[in-house]
């Protein structure tokens, strides 16, 4: 036993002073045969070195046990790869993992692994070596030693080649393709690929070297790099191309069959089929040309990759023909068969040469036909048959009526009056006033309401207006609140409930018709929506309040003139009737409520003849001359669609749906004599509390329409028997008695009761 500071050797030299605090290290080496077992004192355990601090005496025992000479290593591996003993020869463990060596002989073992194997880690008397590829050991004694080794981890790739649209996604995740199609995972990872289709189209299968999975999902072990392909079909959705003509004639569609226009005007087709239309015109007809997904006058052929719309426009052959022209005197009007002539409105029209021309003197109601001039001078009677053989001039006079009727009309706040006296109207009036009355109507506004203009006999926006009542007149008057030191909050309740409003102001619904108030600008007003009863659910907002969804409770800032919506479980319209659904046809083309005659007929065809639905009668409207009249072909599609939308929802086109259905028309996917049906439809189908105010609207005009159509049947007014005055007379107050109309069902109410007013002098 030695000391690292000179003075213990001992053998000979056991015991030696040492300064206090002098820290000594004894090394113990024991003589060949014998073997250091430890140390007694100064808590040194059994290293071969001790270190004392010498604060105080210190007795220090080396213990050597005589007579053991050799140890024995053992050594174990787990997985592929070699350890061995570097510094001495002995251990080749592979072959041979178990050797002899002289006692206390350092041995150093190194592990090496296998190419593809990595060191995991020494247990046993070599555990403190962690992952260490050597460990060095002192034989003390026999030790036993093990080693393990784990197979290298090879990174492998996953390919995903997506045919088709859809999204393949993995299990655990990495491919995300779409957008992410090739990962990484270790060697021998199971991955599950799941197939998402997008809508439209099926997941048709899997192909791959090796690849053999069935299904929406395939599972598959990454012993090596894999390419998998993952095919999506489009789903054959069958797209429709519709045909319309006007005149007489005929188009079929040559490749494929299918279209036969006359008969079979619709026709479903494959995607991306190719089809080619011919048309051909009726004896005494040209075909003019193509419109809408078609141009020019040849055949048409187009492919549908998506639904489309074609016109065919066929016009008669110009022939001989002798122009007729007709004067008319006094109150009534004249037709002519063939048609050409109502003369009030056209009074000059050609006819085929040599044709024989009708024509038929039309009174108005209270007047009398006196008689026929020019080349009907000889002929008594309503009717007078003219022979073409040359241009002809024809006159026809009527009595002049000794009053006529003067239908005025208020929406607002309001009333007109007359000078000289006869009209004093806060609603809807008619007053009979004597054939050449002059007069001055003045539009007199309520209390904190102003003269916006007016419509009818009367234009402009000066508060006199002079007209002369020489035939029936109708006259409409605007109001509109006027700025006041506020700001106005309206609300329209739709179904069974109610809103009121704190501060107080509101109180709007079922038997409460507060619905208008006056707030301070920039003040805040809280509504309140509250459904009658346990049966009936809020649905949601609309209007100023769209954002509060289907909260119960909405804050308005009255920075300017608010409007908020409240819906109830929505409102019960029977759409079953074709009269309601032909009512419908005739507001949203031509914003009036019908004659009796009219709506009986188009009810008749649908009922009785197959080839006649809402779609075909709202598309042959734009037939009509009437129809023609309000949308002339110079209208833009942005102003048709505009004007449509004020006859249905009573406001102009939103801006998301104005954008949407005037690319449908500029693209040629629907045509005019298409697009009623499509917002009627679109209209009812909309669940949002906006659209639902709208259609309530809607719906009481229907309702007052039906009831303007009942009382002309029920009194004997023909729209055909009426002269063309009288007959405009009746369109208008058809479409006047529409103006006071709200979502509010007491404006429908006071329109229907001013029915007999106003179609009283068509049968008085």
């Amino acid at each position: 036993m030695t000391s690292n500071i000179a003075g213990i050797n001992c053998g000979t030299d056991c015991t030696e002073n040492y300064t206090s605090g002098t820290n000594v290290t004894l090394t113990a080496a024991a003589a060949v045969g014998s073997t250091f077992s430890g140390w007694t004192g100064g808590n040194c355990g059994q290293s071969s070195s001790c270190t004392i601090a010498m604060t105080a005496a210190q007795n220090i025992t080396a213990s050597f046990i005589v007579g053991q000479t050799n140890t024995q290593l053992l050594v174990s591996k787990a997985g592929n790869g070699t350890v061995s003993s570097s510094n001495v020869s002995g251990i080749q463990c592979g072959n041979d993992c178990s050797e002899e060596f002289n006692l206390n002989q350092v041995v150093t073992l190194t592990a090496a692994p296998d190419s593809g194997w990595q060191f995991a880690g020494w247990n046993g008397a070599c555990s403190m070596y962690g992952t260490s590829l050597i460990c060095t050991i002192t034989m003390s004694d026999s030790k036993t030693v093990s080693a393990s080794f784990t197979e290298r981890q090879v990174p492998k790739t996953l390919t995903v080649n997506k045919i088709g649209s859809g999204v393949v996604m993995s299990s655990p995740t990495g491919v995300n393709c779409g957008e992410d199609c090739s990962e990484i995972y270790n060697s021998g990872t199971i991955v599950t690929l799941i197939t998402v289709p997008t809508p439209g189209w099926q997941f048709a299968g899997w192909s791959g070297t090796g690849i053999n999975c069935t299904g929406q999902s395939c599972q598959v072990t990454l012993n090596n790099d894999i390419n998998i392909n993952a095919t999506f079909n489009e789903i054959a959705v069958p797209v429709a191309l519709t045909v319309t003509k006007t005149g007489n004639g005929r188009i079929i569609s040559e490749t494929p069959a299918g279209i036969d226009c006359g008969s079979d005007c619709d026709e479903q087709y494959a995607r991306d089929t190719a089809v080619i239309l011919r048309a051909t015109a009726d004896v005494g007809w040209q075909f003019s040309g193509w419109a809408g997904a078609c141009t020019g006058t040849g055949s048409c052929a187009l492919t549908l990759n998506t639904d489309a719309a074609v016109g065919a426009n066929f016009t008669l052959i110009p022939i001989d023909q002798q122009t007729l022209s007709l004067t008319v005197t006094g109150p009534g009007s004249i037709t002519s068969q063939p048609a050409g002539i109502v003369c009030g409105q056209t009074c000059s029209a050609p006819f085929n040469s040599n044709s024989t021309v009708t024509l038929t003197a039309v009174p108005n109601v209270g007047t009398t036909f006196i008689g026929w001039g020019g080349a009907c001078v000889n002929e008594t009677g309503l009717t007078c048959r003219v022979n073409m053989n040359e241009a002809q001039t024809v006159t026809g006079t009527f009595n002049t009526a000794s009053s006529f009727p003067v239908a005025t009309t208020v929406i607002g706040k309001g009333r007109i009056v007359s000078t000289p006296d006869g009209v004093n109207c806060t609603g809807i009036c008619v007053n009979r006033f004597a054939t050449g009355q002059a007069m001055i109507l003045t539009a007199q506004p309520a209390d904190g309401w102003q003269f916006v203009e007016w419509t009818g006999a009367c234009t402009g926006s000066d508060a006199n207006c002079l007209v002369t009542v020489n035939q029936a007149l109708t006259v409409a008057v605007k109001f509109e609140p006027a700025p006041l030191d506020g700001q106005l909050l309206n609300v329209i309740t739709v179904g069974n409930g109610s809103v009121n409003s704190s501060p107080v102001g509101i109180d709007c619904g079922i038997n409460h018709n507060t619905c208008e108030a006056l707030q301070p600008t920039n003040s805040d007003v809280i509504l309140t929506a509250t459904a009658a009863d346990n049966e009936t659910q809020f649905i949601g907002w609309g209007g100023a309040c769209v954002e509060y969804g289907t909260e119960p409770t909405c804050i308005i800032t009255m920075n300017e003139a608010r409007l908020a919506v409240a819906a109830f479980g929505g409102f019960t319209v029977q759409r079953e009737s074709t009269a309601w659904q032909v009512a419908e046809i005739y507001l949203a083309t031509m914003g009036y409520s019908p004659d009796s005659e009219g709506l009986s007929y188009w009810v008749n065809n649908i009922d009785t003849l197959p080839q006649w639905t809402p779609e075909t009668v709202a598309q042959s409207f734009f037939d009509q001359t009437l129809v023609q009249l309000e949308y002339p072909a110079a209208m833009t599609n942005g102003e048709f669609i505009d004007a449509v939308y004020r006859n249905i929802f009573g406001r102009g086109a939103d801006e998301q749906g104005y954008s949407y259905w005037l690319n449908e028309m500029d693209q040629g996917h629907v045509l005019r004599n298409q697009i009623i049906i499509a917002f009627i439809n679109g209209g009812w189908a909309n669940p949002s509390p906006d659209a639902q105010s709208d259609m309530l609207r809607f719906k009481h005009r229907i309702e007052v329409s039906l009831a303007f159509v009942e009382y002309q049947a029920q009194h004997g007014i023909l729209y055909t028997a009426l002269s063309f005055d009288d007959q405009l007379y009746l369109r208008q107050v058809g479409s006047d008695i529409l103006l006071i109309i709200t979502a509010d069902e007491m404006t429908r109410d006071a329109a229907i009761a001013s029915i007999a007013t106003l179609l009283a002098p068509l049968h008085d």
